[in-house]
């Protein structure tokens, strides 16, 4: 995958997508914890367009810390969804294939978690380009 300045493209993960078999925390349980990030790639036609955004995706963290089943849920900007992401929607799923997480925990054991996260989509600012060169 191209890199992109760290500048360019923020990664976050949001909450826990609320289930019926959710867990039930307590002082021995946790969400997981994305430990390694991949930043995605921008589509040239969203870059062109001047495209940003958050892509909002459902994946399960398994109970070794991979991601599992990426489905890509809508593309904001701000509360405004947005019909096309011109692409950044594979973009996102492409890239958290390939993070990693420290899994959510129950009873002191690891377990898997269907999470929501987003991905935010940000261009670089004409000053943030001008100062990578220095």
């Amino acid at each position: 995958m191209k890199s992109w300045p760290l500048s360019s493209v923020v990664l976050i993960a949001v909450s826990a997508l609320a289930q019926p078999d959710s867990i039930r925390f307590s002082s021995d349980s946790s969400y997981p914890t994305a430990i390694s990030k991949v930043k995605p790639e921008y589509t040239e036609q969203a870059k062109i367009a001047g495209l940003e955004g958050e892509a909002v995706l459902a994946v399960t963290v398994d109970e070794n810390g991979l991601p599992k089943d990426p489905e890509f849920v809508r593309f904001q900007q701000g509360p405004k969804q947005i019909q096309d992401s011109l692409g950044l929607d594979q973009m996102a799923v492409t890239a958290v294939k390939l993070w990693r997480f420290r899994a959510a925990m129950k009873g002191g054991k690891p377990t898997s978690m269907r999470v929501k996260l987003e991905v935010q989509f940000r261009l670089p600012k004409a000053t943030d380009s001008a100062n990578e060169g220095r």
